[in-house]
């Protein structure tokens, strides 16, 4: 059992940290460019975040209480590095695609400290939504605690019933 939670709980790390070094880059590109280019919402990319970072501690709430927390710590923190990585590769990319779209948006990446200021609030918010995902963990964690207490005492209950009910009077 205890393998058994440990394997799960490095699974789920490893899934959760390599889709979030692609997603949280492709993300942040979304809350930067897309105010200026298609009008991506700040605010919908900002929810798209923390949506993914609250399912992945809901999935991690699922393990014990010791074997989430280690699962969140490390795809916290993995997921930091290796979206730097990802953002190194994938904005390239995007910076060329958009550039190629419009003459526009080279101004927006060089010259615009609103540029610069937006990657700072998204980095904020991400660290902040893998915070998030420590508080999904426990709300999990403490939710399946509660409903074995109430099934607990709702078996305890139906037990003395029943021997209340059974007893012969003598």
């Amino acid at each position: 059992m205890e393998i058994e939670e440990n394997e799960r709980s490095m699974k789920y790390f490893i899934i959760f940290a390599l889709v979030s070094a692609v997603l949280l880059p492709i993300l942040g590109e979304l809350y930067v460019i897309g105010k200026f280019y298609c009008g991506v919402s700040q605010a919908l990319v900002t929810v798209l975040l923390f949506v993914w970072t609250a399912g992945a501690g809901g999935v991690f709430g699922r393990l014990t209480a010791k074997k989430a927390m280690l699962g969140c710590a490390a795809f916290a923190l993995s997921s930091l590095v290796l979206s730097m990585v990802g953002y190194a590769v994938i904005h390239p990319i995007i910076k060329r695609q958009t550039n190629d779209l419009a003459a526009y948006f080279d101004s927006v990446y060089t010259a615009s400290t609103d540029y610069y200021i937006d990657w700072v609030f998204y980095w904020v918010k991400a660290v902040a939504g893998l915070g998030l995902s420590f508080l999904a963990a426990f709300v999990v964690i403490g939710i399946r605690k509660l409903t074995g207490r109430i099934a607990e005492s709702d078996a305890q209950t139906s037990a003395a019933i029943d021997n209340a009910f059974s007893e012969n009077d003598e």
